[in-house]
């Protein structure tokens, strides 16, 4: 039996039975060996791009048309077709159907369209312990109070923390006390991926104690040896601080893409654990990582999220020369290793390439996102305060690119304008990356994706929207758990193929969590549409269903419920409780 809401007003899979669809369910991985190979694709894609506009002193400019714009893609003149103007204060445009902000649910109905609403920019700051030491932390939560103590009315943010994992410390709200509450609560965890997390990411090169130092002094050998172990551990740590920040980056893409317009990220952290140069992205240990961070940046821009990095080191001379950043104070003094094979030059040389290093990367990101980067200040409530003001006020510009050769290649973004002294900033441009590309991916990582997504690791993910109807064991879901899916159709990739059929390919999943976390049960399955256009224009008006049931004993449980589209990668998740009473677990119909 389906839930009344799903046949009321959305389409449920028993809609789907009654109106004779072809959708079938399949295991995930397995294909219809009678489907046609032959497809017509609507090659095409809105290219969204969000415009800063501000006068000579800085103050945003308003009142532009879309005629005050001229738009190219590597040099080529694009028409603007999509042109919308925000600023703090603006009315939320109407949302109406099912897959709008629904307020309140009915019983055991749950859904990841996000509930909060505004007609302006959303602020995210994002305090980065991973990246960051003590001291550094410590400042940064005190310029955040101070910010928040003046924070402009209307303007909604939500703070994360970046640890050993992304955690949501307080989702989107203008109220400051509740923000200000979240910030004061924050615990300061230690780095596990920090060589010295207490102050500084300088490593002492010789063994605690004066005597030790002038032991090693005498045997180059075992000083270089020491210098490369140090030389190890750091590309290694490294590598495990750029793999959880690129996973958590990747997470809050999924997480805010549900979220219409420009989302400003401001991202304090002490340093970027990836240089970006010409041609190449590497972490310290010199691995590549130029596909994973295209891949991390490409979910950014289209969430629409403008990264702001903000320097937590303020100004600051080297640690060599700051008792409280030596991380071996009772080793040798700092005047003899000053001549000790030269360390202290060493040290210098570490801490500037560091530097560079991290302020070539913030400037990137920001750049190649729409957003700004911020360091060699002191004023860091300033540098957060100017972050949320210089994205609130934006012009949303949309066209469909006249080149459909989607090769992968970066597109470079030009934004004009003929108004005299308008200074303007965006994004530089995007990956021309096939919209139905990611079912060409290796499975591992279309494994991974899904895995993670569904991971009480991370937040949740709206960048598909749908609902779901939970019904406990009973006589009428032969003692079973019943999960009706309903997704977003205007999100989906349907494909008209040869047949004359619209195909789609969604995958549903659930990861069983105890109460105290504790992975139970992992379930999975495709739902393969095919429809008749007939019932394409129903499921359009409606939804795209899916079902799973499952055993399930008496007990309290947390269900990670996840759909995907197989052709975009496109996901959705959600948290629903459920509790099983013992009589209802076997009720036998009467």
């Amino acid at each position: 039996m389906c839930p009344r809401y799903f046949r009321s007003s959305l389409l449920s899979l028993c809609w789907l039975v009654l109106a004779q669809s072809a959708a079938q369910p399949a295991q995930t991985g397995q294909s219809n060996e009678n489907q046609s190979t032959l497809t017509v694709r609507a090659n095409t894609r809105l290219v969204v791009v969000d415009v800063v506009a501000t006068d000579n002193k800085g103050e945003p400019v308003t009142g532009l048309k879309p005629g005050d714009f001229i738009v190219q893609e590597d040099g080529t003149e694009q028409e603007v077709q999509v042109f919308s103007f925000h600023q703090p204060g603006s009315e939320p445009p109407a949302a109406t159907g099912p897959f709008a902000a629904p307020g309140r649910l009915p019983r055991g109905v749950y859904t990841n369209v996000p509930q909060y609403r505004t007609g302006g920019a959303l602020n995210v700051l994002l305090v980065d312990a991973l990246n960051s030491n003590f001291v550094d932390q410590a400042a940064a939560r005190d310029a955040m109070l101070k910010f928040l103590e003046k924070l402009p009315a209307g303007e909604p943010v939500a703070i994360y923390l970046l640890g050993n994992k992304l955690t949501l410390i307080q989702d989107f709200t203008s109220d400051p006390e509740m923000l200000k509450k979240a910030i004061a609560g924050l615990k300061q965890p230690k780095s596990r991926a920090m060589t010295n997390a207490a102050d500084s990411m300088v490593t002492a090169q010789l063994p605690m104690g004066s005597a030790a130092a002038e032991t090693v002094g005498s045997m180059p050998g075992l000083l270089r040896g020491l210098a490369e172990f140090r030389d190890q551990q750091s590309a290694a740590q490294a590598d495990v601080r750029v793999s959880i920040t690129l996973d958590a980056l990747n997470a809050l893409a999924r997480s805010l893409a549900g979220y219409p317009g420009r989302k400003n990220l401001i991202w304090v952290s002490e340093t970027i654990p990836i240089t970006i140069a010409v041609g190449r992205t590497r972490a310290n240990s010199n691995r590549d990582y130029s596909a994973a961070v295209e891949r991390t940046e490409n979910l950014l821009s289209n969430a629409q999220v403008a990264i702001y990095t903000v320097d937590s080191r303020a100004i600051a001379g080297s640690t060599q020369f700051n008792v409280a950043g030596d991380p071996n104070p009772i080793s040798a003094p700092q005047s003899e290793k000053q001549t000790l094979r030269g360390e202290a030059g060493a040290v210098a040389s570490i801490e500037s390439d560091d530097r560079v290093s991290t302020r070539s990367t913030m400037n990137d990101l920001a750049e190649k996102t729409g957003g700004r980067a911020f360091y060699n200040t002191n004023n860091l409530e300033g540098a957060v305060r100017k972050s949320i003001e210089d994205g609130s006020t934006y012009y949303t510009l949309g066209y469909y690119p006249a080149n459909k050769n989607w090769d992968g290649k970066f597109r470079r973004i030009t934004v004009k304008t003929e108004r005299p002294g308008v200074k303007l900033h965006y994004r530089q441009g995007y990956f021309a990356i096939e919209p139905q590309s990611y079912a060409k991916l290796d499975a591992s990582q279309k494994s991974s994706d899904l895995a993670q997504a569904l991971s009480l690791s991370f937040p949740v993910s709206t960048a598909l929207r749908f609902q779901a109807a939970i019904s406990p064991p009973s006589a009428e879901t032969k003692n079973k758990v019943l999960v009706n899916y309903a997704v977003d159709p205007r999100q989906i990739s349907f494909e008209l193929q040869s047949d004359g059929l619209q195909h789609a390919s969604i995958d549903c999943a659930v990861i069983i969590y105890s109460q105290k976390g504790e992975a139970l049960q992992t379930l999975s399955n495709t739902m393969n549409g095919s429809l008749k256009p007939e019932e394409y224009q129903r499921v359009m008006e409606r939804s795209f269903p899916c079902r799973q049931t499952f055993d399930l004993g008496p007990g309290e449980y947390l269900l990670r419920l996840g759909v995907r589209d197989t052709r975009t990668g496109l996901i959705g998740t959600l948290d629903a409780p459920l509790t099983i009473p013992t009589q209802a677990a076997g009720t036998e119909s009467k």
